[in-house]
C-alpha cells in the first residue's frame, strides 16, 4: 500500500500513480494507492481515483481512518499491524503531515 500526497514538486502524486499504474501493466500486480491531501475542492476526488488511485483521504489525517485503512487492504494470513491492546485507536487522534 502506497500514501501518496497529491501535492509534490516536479512530479505530482497523479503522475506518480500513472507511472506506477503503467508498471503494473506487465507484472499483473496492483498496489493500493491512496491518494492525501490538504487542499481539497469540489471535484478533486473524482479527479484523483480517475488518475488511478484507489481511495482519497484529506488532511489532517486521523490515526484511526489510517489504521481502517491498512487493515482493509491487509492481505489474508498477515499478522495484526498492532497489538491486541493497542488495536483500538481514539477516533479524536490525527496525524499532521511531518509528525
Amino acid at each position: 500500500m502506497i500514501f501518496m500526497d497529491i501535492s509534490m514538486p516536479e512530479v505530482d502524486g497523479k503522475e506518480a500513480t500513472r507511472q506506477i499504474r503503467a508498471l503494473e501493466i506487465d507484472s499483473g500486480a496492483h498496489v493500493p494507492i491512496v491518494a492525501l491531501t490538504a487542499h481539497a475542492m469540489a471535484g478533486d476526488e473524482q479527479d484523483i481515483l480517475a488518475a488511478g488511485l484507489d481511495y482519497y483521504m484529506t488532511k489532517p489525517l486521523r490515526k484511526a481512518s489510517i489504521i481502517d485503512r491498512i487493515l482493509t487492504e491487509l492481505p489474508k494470513g498477515c499478522c495484526s499491524i498492532l497489538p491486541e491492546e493497542t488495536a483500538a485507536v481514539p477516533s479524536g487522534d490525527t496525524v499532521m503531515a511531518g509528525e
